[in-house]
């Protein structure tokens, strides 16, 4: 039996992240979309079976945290990850007490480092489904 798609929504206002975090998850056999906004990447929650989200914290029209926040309330399945290069070392608190993100990840990343924390967010997401949580 094929193992069942990995879909994965990367939410950042700059191009540059966008291009390369699909270049290094689609290499890794993940399902990339990706969104430039906050409000983009509730759209694509809306029509993608996204499981996991990475999103930027810096964005024009609404913080990472506060959209994570919003993906908690409408979708509590999906795992969220924070990417930022923000230096406040409130941003990393504030993601996990308010967004519950998964992990908190410091631009610039390491690929390595980013395809172990997806694999390990997508046994996550395997667990759950066998356990029906």
């Amino acid at each position: 039996m094929a193992p069942s798609p990995r879909y994965v929504l990367v939410v950042d206002d700059e191009d540059s992240v966008r291009v390369s975090l699909r270049r290094v998850l689609e290499l890794a056999g993940y399902q990339v979309a990706t969104a430039d906004s906050a409000s983009e990447g509730l759209a694509q929650l809306q029509q993608l079976p996204v499981q996991l989200v990475i999103s930027d914290n810096h964005m024009p029209e609404m913080s990472g945290i506060d959209f994570l926040k919003l993906v908690r309330v409408r979708y509590p399945t999906v795992i969220r990850i924070m990417l930022t290069g923000d230096p406040d070392p409130e941003v990393p608190v504030r993601s996990i007490n308010e967004g519950e993100v998964y992990r908190f990840i410091r631009k610039p990343w390491n690929n390595a480092d980013l395809k172990t924390i997806l694999h390990f967010a997508f046994e996550v997401i395997a667990l759950r489904r066998r356990s029906g949580s």
